[in-house]
């Protein structure tokens, strides 16, 4: 299921799958704290939500939605953007409950897993930051970071919101 730009796999170890280029890139489940209790979004029954629309910039947006296989109550829907014009995809996660669940912090901060990669066989990595503050010229500017094997090692936290792979 999906298009030339990504593929939902949805196999446990891997939910989707980045298509574009000569590699993909695999992204784990997501993983949620629900009730107290860290789950990740493995999921099973996925199915298309509709038929895929084109919005008005060109841009192709499809749904897809499964159940949590851990708990049938939990649902999970993914919205992709992407276009055949751009090797980015946009993606989102909503989730759903058939009954009163809630998001829960019980280490006192967001317990959430949004996006998690492979980036073992990636070559040059980037974090391009949109916004940062420049003291020499005191205002807010585009900065590219060079991210190197060492710092994934020491699970650095790169706030992006881009991060840019090639290999």
């Amino acid at each position: 299921m999906g298009n030339a730009m990504f593929e939902v796999v949805a196999d446990g170890a891997v939910l989707w799958q980045h298509t574009a280029g000569e590699r993909g890139a695999a992204v784990a489940p997501p993983v949620f704290e629900i009730d107290g209790k860290a789950q990740r979004a493995v999921l099973r029954d996925v199915h298309e939500v509709g038929a895929p629309r084109v919005l008005s910039n060109g841009v192709r947006e499809e749904v897809f939605e499964g159940r949590v296989a851990a708990d049938d109550d939990v649902g999970l829907r993914i919205v992709f953007r992407s276009a055949d014009f751009d090797p980015v995809v946009r993606f989102k996660y909503v989730l759903s409950s058939r009954r009163g669940r809630r998001l829960t912090k019980s280490g006192g901060r967001d317990a959430i897993e949004y996006l998690t990669l492979n980036w073992a066989e990636m070559q040059a990595t980037q974090e391009v930051r949109l916004s940062e503050f420049k003291e020499a010229v005191h205002s807010f500017c585009l900065s590219e970071n060079r991210l190197e094997e060492r710092d994934f090692a020491g699970a650095v936290d790169a706030m992006g919101p881009i991060l840019v792979g090639s290999g």
